[in-house]
This record gives C-alpha cells, structure tokens and sequence, in this order.
C-alpha cells in the first residue's frame, strides 16, 4: 500500500511517484474536500511523515478560485502541484446511477494511481455529519475506486538532470 503506481501511459513519464514530500499544503474549494476527495492521500502523506496543512477558499459555495490560485502560485514559485482527480470512467457509472453530472478526467490527464487505504478517510467523511448520509454519493464514489486515488499533476516536477 506505500507504493504510487502509474495510472496511464509510459513510465518515463516524469512526476509519476508520489513525492516523499517533508511538508504538504493541501489547497481544497471547499471544507469537506480534504475529508472526501483528498482523505485518503492526505492520511497517505501523513503516514509517510509529511507535515500536512490544509487551506479552504470557500465556506462552500461553489467556486474554480480554489485551483486557479494553486497552480498560480505553483507556477510563481516554482513548485509541483498536484490535483485529485476522478477518473471518467467512475464519474460515468456515478451519472447513470444517479443522474448527476460528474466531472471526471480521462485517462490521459491521469498521472497517479495512490493505493489507499479508506478506513480513516471513511471516518473523517463522517465528521461531516450535514453533508454526508448513509445513502450519499461519496460512499458508491469510494466503493467503485477501490484503494485507488487519481492525481494528475496541474503543474508538474522539475526535472533534475542527473548530476
């Protein structure tokens, strides 16, 4: 379960493991994000001793502010920026069992598979007790990815020539 495995095409791609990041901040939309989309990579850091901070845009409302301001501030600072990322293919079995739209990516915009594990991303969902219900969406959503998080980097790794 340590291991990122490749979601899609060559493995020469660069960027395609999961940094041993010292220190993360995760930039969420909205205050259930980093609980239902970025649970389970974020406890996946953490395990790996990254010193986690959490930055929420929105009280939630809707709003696209939240990734426009980090790959921003990635590209003025020269650092990596990696986005959660629903593959098309869950997204799609979502909108036919529920008639919702769901924005999923496919896979070529996919970098990352991050073998998970969901038991305390399931008990932080349920610290969100009004916006999660037995029947809510999020559990058919961890259901169907199984102990796999998609990532897809928004602005990738410098790659260091080998010195």
């Amino acid at each position: 379960m340590n291991e990122a495995v490749p979601a899609h095409a060559p493995a020469a791609r660069p960027g395609r493991q999961l940094p041993a990041w010292a220190s993360v901040l995760a930039v969420v939309a909205h205050p259930d994000d980093e609980s239902f989309g970025l649970g389970a990579v974020i406890d996946r850091l953490a395990a790996g001793g990254a010193a986690l901070h959490i930055l929420c845009y929105t009280h939630g409302e809707e709003s696209t502010l939240a990734t426009a301001a980090a790959v921003l501030a990635g590209r003025q600072t020269g650092l990596p920026v990696l986005a959660w990322a629903l593959p098309q293919a869950v997204a799609g079995q979502l909108k036919a069992e529920t008639g919702h739209d769901f924005a999923g990516q496919p896979p070529c915009q996919l970098d990352l598979c991050v073998r998970v594990s969901r038991s305390r991303q399931r008990r932080a969902a349920l610290m969100h007790a009004s916006q999660v219900s037995p029947g809510a969406v999020l559990w058919r959503r961890l259901q169907l990815q199984g102990e796999c998080e998609h990532l897809r980097w928004l602005v990738p790794p410098v790659a260091v020539p080998p010195g």
